[in-house]
């Protein structure tokens, strides 16, 4: 068999000399296209790079015996000892509870279920602040279920109406189904936020008489760590805390792509 020899050496720079100017100009007009779009999706990407990514380098905290004077690398490594203090703390079950007790109560009043707490109606904390929540969030909710309803294919609805289909079927039969990705994706995230909760907001609320149940991981980082100035072990606590929500999300969203065809990746 013949075997078909190699082109040249500078055939091969000149296809590639080609190629180059080709990519360059269809990025080029990509970016002319759509530069008003870029223009909105870098101050998210400034948000996010400097108020999420680069705060990242201080989880480092967890793992060590933080010192001011000696600065994060300079601070002595104690490996797992802080996650071992938490852990081992009688309250830090107390906190890891009522954080999911409050929103599992903001997961029911979302859908319509109003929490009645039988064994807290002296304090009624959880009440009012699951009501404060739902109010604060109902306009942003709102606004992204009408998006994705304005988005639906309206000759469904046409398609429905005349096969015989009332409004309630309508909705039930074309409105949800077409929504659901935007639930999942919705429900999703919240997920990943089931041990985080709005702390400023509980510590405008919460009075000594209602720490028992008000108090979350969140104001009690805040409470070690800026108040006790105690950063190593309010770091680990902070880390303990978005781990569980990473678990959350990554195990839901696989749950969710086996069951339906909507996930987040």
């Amino acid at each position: 068999m013949v075997r078909a020899a190699n082109p040249p050496a500078h055939q091969t720079d000149i296809r590639s000399r080609e190629v180059a100017p080709v990519r360059t100009n269809r990025v080029s007009r990509a970016w002319r296209r759509d530069k008003h779009l870029y223009a909105l999706f870098t101050l998210p990407v400034i948000y996010f790079a400097v108020f999420q990514y680069a705060p990242m380098y201080g989880v480092l905290l967890a793992f060590k015996d933080y010192s001011v004077s000696r600065g994060i690398l300079g601070s002595p490594w104690v490996g797992l000892d802080n996650f071992r203090d938490f852990f081992d703390d009688p309250y830090s079950w107390k906190l890891i509870r009522n954080t999911f007790v409050i929103n599992i109560y903001q997961i029911a009043g979302a859908v319509g279920i109003t929490p009645r707490l039988w064994l807290l109606d002296a304090d009624w904390f959880r009440t009012i602040f699951v009501s404060a929540e739902i109010w604060q969030s109902a306009g942003w909710g709102a606004i992204i279920y009408l998006a994705a309803i304005a988005a639906i294919d309206t000759t469904l609805y046409e398609a429905a109406w005349v096969d015989g289909a009332n409004r309630w079927q309508r909705i039930i039969d074309v409105t949800l189904p077409s929504i659901a990705p935007t639930i999942t994706v919705l429900f999703l995230l919240r997920l990943g936020a089931m041990m985080t909760l709005d702390y400023q907001k509980i510590l405008l609320l919460y009075t000594g008489a209602t720490r028992e149940t008000a108090d979350v991981l969140g104001t009690y980082i805040y409470r070690r760590g800026l108040e006790g100035s105690d950063f190593s072990y309010a770091t680990t606590v902070g880390l303990f805390q978005a781990l569980v929500g990473l678990i959350f999300v990554v195990s839901s969203n696989a749950i969710a792509r086996r069951l339906s065809d909507s996930s987040l990746w």
